[in-house]
């Protein structure tokens, strides 16, 4: 009988074994069983808890910060059908915290509160639970000026300041101070005004976005007086009326997205000895009372130029202004510009576009590219060498610049020396030359130009004023057209004149 229980057990095995086995579609019985319905067997999950991941958002001090779902603290969480089944609405520093289901947020720090904040906040399913920290680190305060409101604020965003004098008192490296647009006047926005070196100064033109929006952009509030910087220092979204920025030995500079009407006299951006990094983008300049829009000068410390995207133009039909740009690179600085993506409107009450002069023992980089104009009076662009300096490389290229006295004037003064390529660039009807060239002394001038169209109209044209070159002493000057110049004039006369200081 043993013998026998043992045959049946492994025919059983065998059955259960090769039953269903690879792509077999033969069938085995098993001798005493029954199958069993799939509907009988019941299958469990593996337990799946949500998963949250610490967050870290950047915020402002005396400002509440609203964070969309978008960017809010589900963001990078694994849910897993999960909710928030709690969180912290008091922070470490006693700041307040509304968390919304969605992972939406809105933070307000205590008053004049600058550092980290955190808080906790869980996420909750019916397989468990899982907890993750909301950092906040601000790195400043907003003080908020609204010449609207009654005295007595504290410059937060829910109780601003009346004026900007009182701004300015309060503010501290790090800080940035926003106007609103007010009651659109200058009321509590008049008078001479220094901004401390590290502070900010933001209009509501501009808004207050910093990483995440603040305050969105409006209309731009109005400062008649002269602002003086002090160096790491934005200035935005601000109309300056018979005013200027200004500033002396200072470095890294942004003045961005601002207006600029001269009715005063004086320049609208005038910095003196600037060094680091300086960017002048995207602002609006309406000139009168023969002043330049931009005035900066280097002189001792490297300095990086970034002058794009700007738009220049007269306050009035008939207005007497001056020059668009002007760039003086002196002592030994070392200094690289750019001047790309701006628009000058002289209306013939503008004198140049573009002023860029070397001085002294400074070694310089200029690229001026993709600027478009007309109505000047001088010369459109104007560049210049004196004494030792050197023009590393000077490259003009694809910019639409029309009238003038001179399309392109280049000078080389003294011992200095300047390699200069004018590519892909329309300068027309020049009422003197499109291109003149002096060389003086002992300079030495580079000069090549490429795929250009070239035209004048006027008086020099009968003498051969298309292209001129001007060399008095020992100068040395190697001019190379290459091929694609195209050399216009209204008048008889050649197309080129290269004469020396006797005439020949």
């Amino acid at each position: 009988m043993e013998i026998q229980r043992e045959k049946v057990l492994g025919l059983l095995l065998a059955g259960l074994l090769t039953s269903g086995c690879g792509n077999s579609t033969s069938e085995t019985a098993i001798v005493g069983t029954s199958p069993v319905p799939a509907s009988q067997f019941t299958f469990e999950e593996d337990p799946t808890p949500p998963v949250a991941f610490d967050d870290l958002v950047s915020a402002l001090g005396n400002a509440t910060l609203n964070q969309s779902a978008q960017n809010g603290v589900l963001a990078n969480d694994l849910v897993y059908g999960g909710t928030i089944s709690s969180f912290d609405s008091t922070g470490s520093q006693g700041g307040t915290l509304t968390l919304q289901s969605d992972g939406g947020f809105t933070y307000t720090p205590i008053l004049g509160f600058v550092g980290t904040e955190t808080f906790k906040y869980t996420l909750s399913n019916s397989d468990g639970d899982s907890t993750a920290t909301l950092t906040l680190v601000s790195t400043g305060r907003g003080i908020f000026v609204d010449n609207t409101v009654g005295g007595g604020g504290d410059g937060s965003q829910t109780n601003p300041l009346n004026n900007l004098a009182d701004a300015i008192a309060q503010s501290l490296s790090g800080d940035t101070i926003y106007v609103s647009a007010g009651d659109g006047l200058a009321t509590g926005l008049s008078g001479n005004f220094t901004l401390p070196q590290g502070v900010d100064l933001a209009g509501e033109g501009a808004g207050l976005i910093l990483g995440q929006t603040i305050e969105s952009p409006g209309t731009p509030p109005i400062l008649d007086g002269k602002l003086t910087l002090s160096g790491d220092n934005k200035v935005s979204g601000i109309t300056f009326i018979g005013s200027e920025v200004t500033g002396s030995s200072i470095s890294d500079i942004a003045i961005v997205e601002n207006t600029f009407r001269n009715v005063d006299g004086t320049d609208s951006i005038e910095l003196v000895d600037v060094a680091g990094q300086v960017v002048i983008q995207g602002n609006e300049f309406f000139q009168d009372n023969d002043v330049d829009s931009i005035y900066l000068t280097t002189f001792t410390n490297p300095a990086s130029l970034d002058i794009s995207g700007n738009e220049f133009g007269l306050i009035s039909p008939g207005a007497n202004g001056d020059d668009a740009i002007q760039v003086f690179v002196n002592g030994n600085s070392v200094t690289t510009a750019v001047v790309r993506d701006n628009v000058m409107n002289g209306g013939t009450g503008m004198e140049r576009a573009l002023l860029l002069e070397a001085n002294d023992q400074s070694r310089c980089t200029y690229i001026a590219e993709n600027n478009t104009g007309s109505g000047f009076s001088y010369r459109a662009i104007d560049v210049g060498s004196q004494e030792s300096a050197i023009i590393e490389s000077a490259v003009f290229r694809n910019n639409v610049l029309e009238n003038g006295n001179v399309g392109l004037y280049v000078r080389c003064i003294s011992t200095s020396q300047a390699t200069i390529v004018a590519e892909m660039t329309v300068l027309t009807d020049a009422s003197n030359q499109a291109v003149g060239v002096q060389v003086v002394d002992q300079a030495s001038l580079a000069l090549a130009l490429r795929q250009n169209d070239l035209s004048n109209s006027g008086a020099e044209a009968a003498e051969g004023g298309g292209s001129r070159c001007r060399q008095v002493g020992r100068g040395n000057a190697v001019i190379r057209i290459d091929h694609g110049v195209r050399l216009r004039q209204f008048e008889l006369g050649q197309g080129i004149a290269i004469r020396r200081d006797d005439g020949h």
